[in-house]
Parts: structure tokens; C-alpha cells; sequence
């Protein structure tokens, strides 16, 4: 009886109080203010029919909102259009559509609701809608879109006076120059979030800044950027900011050979872990590279193969087998750590065919090389295996190469679109479909073929000759060979450079005799060298003994000799852009 009598009077109250207002719309706004939805929709809609005043239809619309009404959002949306009201309408429902999955109408919604707000100088309102068209053409892959609308989103926020809403716009802006590979643009952004007025904005600006630093190589300037992060955060951001923080830190300590510090951070990481069950890859990632720090590698195997376990995405999936077959080498164990570096590669090429946003990064383009750098070097002494490994990873490494360049040669906002409808030619071409060795040593059998392999801080030659491979270990380093290949490009009459490089590149007993042609399938950082142009033992440029080709692989030669052989193709004209333009 007296939770009734309750009741009754909190109702009677809340019509007293609407009745005291000075008029009808005030009841109708101090109702929709106070969250009273279905008064509001009670009170409001009859001013709206009596009236037609715009600021009653906008607190119907929004009452139902409120209320979770989809169906009613809509209709209004419909009844308010061409009234000052619209555009606050058109927002509401371009959320309501969002929330169905219909993108296409939503970004109608948006874009109505946006046009409206922006000529009505609504710039607080005109942000979040714009930030609205920004997801959702972010989402279904239409970049330019997506970049335009972050930006006029910033520049709203911007007039709106409204730090927060820009802080969004600007985390958006530094998403996608982030993601298309354009660290200068995500520079921009990062340090326009870096200026705003709360810490906690700054804090994520900082964070950001932190990121560029570690993926351009700079951990001491990445360290500076995410400890400013801590001093500024103010315990209102979320766990997954935190966790990214300190395993960011982890990761520059460890660069800068930091061990203590970097299982610090670890463990404040792990603090902040999701709940048990979710996917943890990262925090195991880093666990692991703690581990092998310090030397415990079979804890790091141990951890990364419950990591592995997880069935994590392919994202870290190629990082975490390519962790492990190095653990497993250094534990001795070359045969399981080829079966990693297997999982590794596999995982690397599926990538590459599905073209993700981290195919546009050049700095992760580098890294993800590595499996095949490792696997080949602990395959050296197995021919074969060793070809076939080494043409793999020249297939990625060309389609690396065009990616980075084609990319670097359009707007950024065109890059995805651009490579998107590339792909397929470039998955077709001879460089990516790999023969079988076997086949690829028949077909080039008549051919002297010289193919130098990066791998990690060695560079290797193999001769591939008479339906045979031989290789070897060059005896300068890869940073010895960049030096004078540096040098050399420089200054190409240098005759140091040029007969030091020929004494490294073309051991005596890897030539052919006099007047045979060569063939040279180069790699990081031969593929500058002008081989014709090198030195000899004799005091004899190499153009003056052999006519000198060149093939961005053995299989590619191999593909194009069949086509030839096959009688599906013609004498082949293949042209180069030597200087990148």
C-alpha cells in the first residue's frame, strides 16, 4: 500500500511540476531533460500537432530515441523532414539504421543530417555526424570517404570549441593515415590530440606519438612519448589503453636493452588483461620476448605454444610461430623450428592474398620477412630447401616492393581502393605462382643464374646452373654490403667500392667461363647495385666478360622460359623503372 502511495504521488509531482512551467514546449523540454521519455512523447506530441514548433517534434524524436523506439525514430525522421527539426531527426535515425546493419541508409541519414547542421552552424551536432559518416565509410572500405569526413568532423569539433568530440575526430584521422601506411599524416594527427586541453586527451595523443616512434626505430623517443602517457592519464580510460601502454613500453625497453624495465611494464600489462577466456596473443607475445631476454627460452617456447593454442587471429599468428622457431632453434631443435617457421610463412602468404590494411605498412612489410630469412638460413645445407625458401621469399619481397611503390605514387585516400583492384594482377603474375623446384631447375637449366638471399644480418648466393643449386655464405656482412652498396650508388666510378663489392659478390669460382651470359636475381640491398659496372680480379668491369640479366627471381626466369617452351608466349620485352618515377 505505501509503495502504491509512493507511486501516486511521484506521478502527481511530475505532473505538478510540468504544469508550474510557463509554457507548454517547457513542460515538453523539462520532461525529455529529465529523461521522463514517456512523458515526454505524452506531452510533446500534442504541442507538436497543435503547433508545428520544431523544438517539440525534436523532443518527440529524441524522447524516443530515449525509449529505444526504432520504428517511431524513423516515422518521425519522416514527419519532421524540411523543418528546422530534420537534422537532429536524420542523426537519430542514421543511428537507429546503423544499429540495423543498413550502412547504405544510415550514410544517407548522416549526410542529410550533416548538410543540415553545417548550414544551420550546429557545429556540435554536425561533428558527431560527420564522425558518424567517417565509421561507417571506414568500415565498408571506402577510404577517401572516410579520410574526408574525419577531417570535416576535426574541423566541426574544432568550431564547436568541443575538445572531446575533436579528440574523436582526430583519433579517426590517425587511424586511417595510421593504417594506410602514411606515417606523416598520422604524425599530424597524433600531435594535434597531443595539443588539446585534458589530460586525457593529451594522453592519447602521446600514446599515439609513442607508436610512430617505436615503428620508425626510435625506441628512446618512443619511451619519452608513452611515460608522458602515465603521468597524464587519469585512471577515466579504458583497461585496453593502459594494457597497449605499458606493452608498448615493453616493447621500446627491450629495444633499448632494458630487461628489468621491460618485465616491469610486463607485469603492469598484465594487470590489465580482459577477463579469462578472451584472446591474450599480445600479452603472451611479450611474455615470451621477456622470457628469451633473459634467457629463458623454454619458457618462452613454453608460452608461445599456449599462445599458438589460442587460435589467434593471423595477425599474431605469423609473429607468435615466427617467436617460437626462434626459441626452438636457440634450444637446439631445427626441426621443430622449421615447422614453426612454416606456420609462420603459410600464415604470412595468406596475408599477402588477402591484402590487409597491414600490407600497406613498409615497416611491417620488412618484418614479416623474417620467417623466410630464418627458415632459410636453418635450411642452408639442404639445397633444395633452401631454393625453394629463397624464391618464396623473393615472391613476397617483389610484391613488397610494387605495393610500397605504387602506394607511395597515389593519394593516400586511394591507396586501398588502388591496391584492392590491383590485386589480382599482381597475384597472377610469374614472380607470385611459384613452380616446384624440381620444374624450376629443369627450365632454367641452361641458364647461369646468380640469386642472392637476404637473410637477416648474412647474405647468401645461390647458383643455380645445369639443373643444379649450389650455395653459399658470403663472407661480408649485410652491413658491410650496404655500406659500399651506399657508396657505390653515390659515386659509380668509385673503383674501391666497385672492386671490393665484385671480390664479396662474385667469388672466382662462381662464374661461368668468359662470354657466357649471367643472370642475377638480386635482393636487399643488391638490388641498387649496377652488377655489369663491378670490378674483377683481372681489372676487368664484368660487362666486358658477360652479357648481364636481370630477374626479380630463378622462378620468374623459370615461368617465362615455360611460356616460351609452351608456345603460350612470344620473345618477352620487359621493362623497368629505373629511376622510380
Amino acid at each position: 500500500m505505501k509503495a502504491t502511495r509512493f507511486l501516486q504521488w511521484s506521478a502527481w509531482l511530475s505532473v505538478f511540476a510540468l504544469a508550474c512551467a510557463d509554457r507548454p514546449i517547457d513542460s515538453c523540454v523539462a520532461a525529455l531533460e529529465a529523461e521522463r521519455y514517456e512523458t515526454a512523447v505524452e506531452v510533446c506530441t500534442p504541442i507538436w500537432e497543435a503547433s508545428g514548433d520544431p523544438a517539440a517534434g525534436e523532443a518527440v524524436v529524441r524522447a524516443h530515441y530515449g525509449l529505444g523506439d526504432q520504428d517511431a525514430v524513423l516515422a518521425w525522421w519522416s514527419t519532421l523532414r524540411d523543418t528546422p527539426a530534420e537534422g537532429r531527426a536524420a542523426a537519430l535515425a542514421a543511428r537507429v539504421l546503423l544499429g540495423r546493419g543498413e550502412a547504405d541508409a544510415a550514410t544517407d541519414a548522416f549526410a542529410r543530417a550533416a548538410e543540415l547542421q553545417v548550414a544551420a552552424e550546429e557545429w556540435t551536432e554536425a561533428a558527431k555526424s560527420l564522425y558518424g559518416l567517417f565509421y561507417i565509410a571506414w568500415d565498408v572500405g571506402a577510404y577517401r570517404d572516410a579520410l574526408a569526413h574525419a577531417h570535416a568532423a576535426a574541423e566541426a569539433a574544432e568550431r564547436a570549441g568541443d575538445a572531446s568530440l575533436r579528440s574523436t575526430a582526430l583519433s579517426g584521422l590517425f587511424t586511417i593515415h595510421y593504417e594506410l601506411g602514411d606515417l606523416e599524416g598520422a604524425r599530424h594527427a597524433a600531435e594535434a590530440a597531443g595539443e588539446l586541453e585534458t589530460a586525457t586527451d593529451r594522453a592519447y595523443g602521446f600514446s599515439y606519438v609513442g607508436t610512430l616512434r617505436l615503428d620508425e626505430g626510435r625506441p628512446a623517443l618512443a619511451r619519452q612519448a608513452l611515460e608522458t602517457v602515465l603521468e597524464l592519464a587519469t585512471g577515466e580510460e579504458d583497461r585496453r589503453f593502459f594494457r597497449s601502454t605499458h606493452l608498448n613500453l615493453v616493447r621500446a625497453h627491450l629495444e633499448l636493452g632494458d630487461v628489468d624495465a621491460a618485465a616491469t611494464h610486463l607485469a603492469s600489462a598484465w594487470e590489465h588483461a580482459e577477463p579469462e577466456g578472451q584472446e591474450q596473443s599480445a600479452l603472451l607475445s611479450f611474455q615470451a620476448r621477456v622470457a628469451a631476454a633473459q634467457g629463458r627460452h623454454d619458457d618462452a617456447a613454453q608460452t608461445l605454444r599456449e599462445a599458438l593454442a589460442q587460435d589467434p587471429h593471423d595477425d599474431w599468428r605469423w609473429e607468435l610461430a615466427l617467436q617460437l622457431g626462434d626459441a626452438l632453434a636457440v634450444l637446439g631443435d631445427p626441426a621443430a623450428a622449421a615447422t614453426a617457421y612454416e606456420q609462420s610463412m603459410t600464415t604470412v602468404e595468406a596475408m599477402r592474398r588477402d591484402l590487409g590494411f597491414d600490407e600497406l605498412k613498409p615497416w611491417l612489410l620488412v618484418k614479416r620477412r623474417e620467417a623466410f630469412e630464418a627458415a632459410f638460413a636453418l635450411a642452408a645445407d639442404d639445397r633444395r630447401r633452401a631454393l625453394e625458401i629463397s624464391e618464396r621469399a623473393k615472391a613476397r619481397t617483389f610484391l613488397d616492393a610494387f605495393v610500397d611503390r605504387t602506394a607511395a605514387s597515389t593519394e593516400i585516400a586511394e591507396r586501398m581502393e588502388f591496391l584492392e583492384a590491383l590485386a589480382p594482377a599482381l597475384q597472377s603474375s610469374p614472380v607470385a605462382g611459384l613452380a616446384p623446384v624440381a620444374e624450376v631447375l629443369t627450365r632454367t637449366r641452361d641458364h647461369h643464374v646468380l640469386s642472392y638471399v637476404r637473410a637477416r644480418d648474412t647474405m647468401w648466393l645461390l647458383v643455380v646452373t645445369d639443373g643444379e643449386v649450389r650455395v653459399r655464405k658470403l663472407s661480408a656482412s649485410v652491413d658491410e654490403i650496404t655500406t659500399l652498396v651506399d657508396r657505390l650508388v653515390a659515386a659509380p666510378g668509385e673503383g674501391a667500392a666497385a672492386w671490393t663489392l665484385g671480390e664479396w659478390l662474385l667469388p672466382r669460382d662462381v662464374l661461368p667461363v668468359a662470354g657466357t651470359p649471367i643472370v642475377i636475381a638480386a635482393d636487399r640491398p643488391l638490388d641498387r647495385v649496377p652488377f655489369a659496372a663491378l670490378l674483377l680480379r683481372d681489372e676487368r668491369f664484368v660487362v666486358e666478360d658477360h652479357d648481364v640479366r636481370y630477374v626479380p627471381s630463378v622462378n620468374a626466369l623459370a615461368t617465362m622460359l615455360g611460356r616460351r617452351h609452351d608456345g603460350k608466349g612470344t620473345d618477352l620485352i620487359v621493362a623497368g623503372d629505373a629511376v622510380g618515377d
